[in-house]
C-alpha cells in the first residue's frame, strides 16, 4: 500500500478544524504568558518554523511538537488522559460483549499453598 501524505485535503473536516482550534489555543496560551513564538519554541525544543506550524494547526506537523508546546506552557496534564482507556465507553462496551459470561471450573484439586 503506498504511503499516504496527510494534508488539509485528505483529513476529515472535523479533524482539520480540531487541529486549527488546538493551534489557536496554544497561541492564545503563549500570548497570555507574554511569550514570543521563538521563546516558546526554544522551551519546547522545536524550531520557530515548527512553532508557527503548530499555531496554524498544520496537519503535517508531528504530534510531538503539539505535546511539547503544551508541556512548555504547563498545560500538558490535560493531554495525558486524552485517550485513556477508562474514558473509552464504546470500547469498554465492545470488550464487555466479548468477555465470556461464565468462568469454567478448574481441573484438579485446589490447595492453600501461596
Amino acid at each position: 500500500m503506498p504511503k499516504q501524505k496527510l494534508s488539509s485535503q485528505t483529513l476529515p473536516n472535523s479533524v482539520a478544524l480540531a487541529l486549527q482550534r488546538f493551534g489557536r489555543n496554544i497561541a492564545r496560551a503563549r500570548k497570555r504568558r507574554g511569550l514570543k513564538q521563538v521563546e516558546l519554541a526554544v522551551k519546547a525544543g522545536i524550531s520557530k518554523v515548527t512553532m508557527q506550524s503548530v499555531e496554524r494547526g498544520a496537519s503535517t506537523t508531528g504530534i510531538g511538537a503539539y505535546f511539547a508546546c503544551a508541556w512548555a506552557l504547563g498545560i500538558f496534564d490535560e493531554l495525558e488522559n486524552l485517550l485513556a482507556p477508562e474514558r473509552d465507553e464504546e470500547g469498554k462496551a465492545f470488550e464487555a460483549r466479548l468477555t465470556p459470561k461464565r468462568v469454567r471450573g478448574q481441573t484438579g484439586e485446589l490447595n492453600d499453598d501461596f
